[in-house]
Parts: C-alpha cells; sequence; structure tokens
C-alpha cells in the first residue's frame, strides 16, 4: 500500500495534530473512528482531544477521518482482490494472464461502482482502453515491419543514430 510521508516539524516544535493522529496505533485509530462516527464532529473533539491530550479542531478531524476510511476501504480491497486471485487459481487454473487482468479489471470497475467513486471507475475503464491501444499500435508495428521486410529490405527500419 503506498504511504505518503508524513509532515514532520522543524526539530523542537510540535507535530501536527493530523500527522499525531496518523501515527496512531491501529487500536487507537479505530477508537477514534469510532467515537467520529456515533458523535458529531463537534462533541467528538472535545472527547478525542480529552482521551489523547492534545487538542484536534473539528477540519482535522474530518481529514482524518476521510484519511482513515479511503485506508481501509483500500485494506479491504486487496484483502478482496487476493481471494478472487486464490479462488480464480482454483477454479480457473487454464486461464491467461489477460483473461485473469480482465477479470481483476471487472472487479475494480464493480467495486468503484458499488461505492459510488466515478474517479476510480474512470481510471481502471481508461487503463482497459489504454490496453487495447497498446495492443493495436503494437500488432500495427508488426504489420509494418513485415511490409518492410517483403519489400526485400533485410535492414530493419528503425536504427540507431549512426555518424556519416
Amino acid at each position: 500500500m503506498l504511504e505518503h510521508k508524513l509532515r514532520q516539524p522543524a526539530p523542537g516544535q510540535p507535530k501536527p495534530a493530523l500527522t499525531r493522529l496518523k501515527e496512531l496505533g491501529a487500536e487507537e485509530r479505530a477508537a477514534v473512528m469510532q467515537i467520529l462516527r456515533e458523535n458529531t464532529y463537534q462533541h467528538a473533539q472535545k472527547i478525542i482531544s480529552a482521551r489523547l491530550g492534545f487538542e484536534c479542531r473539528k477540519g482535522t478531524l474530518f481529514r482524518f477521518f476521510s484519511w482513515q476510511a479511503k485506508q481501509d476501504a483500500l485494506r479491504k480491497s486487496e484483502d478482496m482482490l487476493a481471494q478472487a486471485e486464490r479462488f480464480m487459481q482454483q477454479q480457473r487454473p487454464d486461464w491467461t494472464e489477460e483473461q485473469m487482468r480482465e477479470l481483476a479489471a471487472t472487479f475494480f470497475i464493480m467495486h468503484a461502482l458499488e461505492n459510488r467513486d466515478s474517479g476510480q471507475f474512470v481510471k481502471v475503464a481508461r487503463l482497459g482502453i489504454l490496453e487495447k491501444h497498446h495492443g493495436l499500435e503494437s500488432r500495427k508495428l508488426d504489420l509494418h515491419l513485415k511490409k518492410y521486410a517483403q519489400a526485400g529490405n533485410a535492414e530493419t527500419p528503425f536504427r540507431e543514430n549512426q555518424s556519416p
């Protein structure tokens, strides 16, 4: 999973509240998320600040909730994908890599639709389009090379820079 580098303050300066929240252990982050789910941000702000011993503003709590929810969703997606991959390898050991890739793309499209995530849907759909485009360009290049060879040209048309 990709992790962004957390902003670190200058020596002697306290870390920002968002950084401190992200650096909490998994159990403590889960407890903060539970408090945020059960309370308004205004009320949760008081509870969390008292629990952790540092001030957490509403905006910081909102950004933390969003970040943690994305982390949890990503972890869940990775687990589901691994399960799906194991299942497909057992059920369809004869499938090619392309067939597996198409299944994975379908999986991610369905996951994006389930989460109403239009950005993720577009990214996955774009990957499929780019893959098809790459395949077409590759076949087109093969055809040009074949025509060039049939025309009696022994040398490849793509030469490295040669000195005169």
